[in-house]
């Protein structure tokens, strides 16, 4: 089932045309990936969901103003064990040059019940430049977060304009050591 998950969330990566569709087609393989999946408390999930996550497969439609138009199959995310993580996404602006858009969110344990994360949204900006091949995106956040690789900004980021200061809630449907399907709302 997994394997099924993966070659669907592949063939249509970078497709916003379909989500109903997708959705319907995948939801039988999640149900059985989580009946098979032993029961984890939130702290073994989080254990599972610290590092670096390459997205195959969204039904979120792109976020950004309409200039900046993401690549679909580059977009990463780096979950620290430090209640953090960053979303990494390659992009073009004005379908001229590559920047990297960078969002960092905080999490806690959610109150949901296993593998529920509150978050909220604290940072949005941008790196120039597309992301390398095999990027070592750990290390990248690393330095972000410490505040030792510049990314620049268009203001505030603040909602209603932007996403910093939205929260939410994320919750782990299945994790291994491959494989993470992740839902929530806002």
């Amino acid at each position: 089932a997994a394997l099924d998950d993966v070659i669907l969330g592949c063939a249509n990566q970078a497709r916003e045309d379909n989500f109903e569709e997708v959705s319907a087609e995948l939801w039988p393989y999640v149900d059985e990936l989580v009946a098979l999946a032993p029961p984890r408390v939130d702290e073994e999930t989080l254990a599972y969901v610290v590092g670096s996550w390459w997205q195959l497969w969204s039904n979120l439609e792109d976020m950004g103003p309409g200039f900046i138009k993401m690549n679909r199959e580059k977009i990463y995310q780096v979950v620290s064990p430090d209640n953090y993580y960053y979303n990494f996404g390659e992009s073009k602006v004005a379908g001229l040059f590559k920047t990297t858009g960078v969002l960092r969110g905080a999490y806690a344990l959610g109150e949901l019940g296993a593998s529920s994360f509150n978050i909220e949204f604290t940072k949005v900006g941008f790196l120039l430049g597309g992301l390398r091949p095999n990027p070592n995106l750990i290390s990248l956040a690393q330095n972000i977060e410490a505040g030792d690789q510049w990314i620049g900004s268009f203001g505030s980021g603040e909602a209603p304009n932007g996403p910093v200061g939205i929260t939410g809630t994320l919750t782990t449907l299945y994790v291994d050591d491959e494989l993470r399907i992740a839902g929530g709302s806002q």
